[in-house]
């Protein structure tokens, strides 16, 4: 299996060139690339594209979140916070904290 698409990746807005009466959007990876690409051709109905790999990790963001969780608080209430991990556990908290 290779690789997913480097992050961070950046949702992007835009309309069609070839049909003004549908909608895309983008999501890009680092390298400006797109991962998924979505139309809604307001005729024909929406299509998505994304390739294997990424469609994995898409799938599996809700149960590393989870796991992400459970590290954090595990990690918070086994250390006191002022060792190895500090900074770690601050970046991490402020991800759980932007998911919600």
């Amino acid at each position: 299996m290779s690789k997913h698409s480097p992050g961070p990746w950046v949702w992007q807005n835009k309309t069609n060139p070839w049909n003004d009466s549908a909608d895309r959007g983008a999501l890009r990876d680092a390298d400006d690339l797109e991962v998924i690409g979505i139309e809604d051709s307001h005729d024909y109905g929406v299509s998505m594209t994304v390739n294997d790999v990424d469609a994995a990790l898409i799938a599996a963001a809700p149960e590393m979140l989870a796991l992400l969780r459970r590290c954090h608080t595990a990690l918070s209430e086994n250390f006191d916070n002022g060792g190895w991990c500090r900074d770690e556990l601050e970046e991490v908290a402020a991800l759980l904290k932007r998911l919600g």
